[in-house]
């Protein structure tokens, strides 16, 4: 694996983690505050994200 594959990966993963983040809060524009759920989802997206970027960073790592 390339530096370039890599930052490709990474890219997409922080890609799929907004995706999914703007599907939980449905409106980006909301005046009413986050309730405990969508919290609980975002913690949850974001340790999914950081582990998938561990991975593909060890993966790297070990490639080269």
């Amino acid at each position: 694996m390339t530096v370039n594959q890599l930052d490709v990966k990474l890219s997409e993963l922080l890609s799929q983690f907004s995706s999914e983040v703007k599907l939980t809060l449905d409106d980006e524009y909301s005046k009413s505050p986050a309730i405990e759920g969508d919290v609980l989802e975002i913690a949850k997206q974001t340790f999914y994200l950081m582990s998938a970027f561990k991975d593909e960073i060890i993966n790297y790592l070990k490639s080269n």
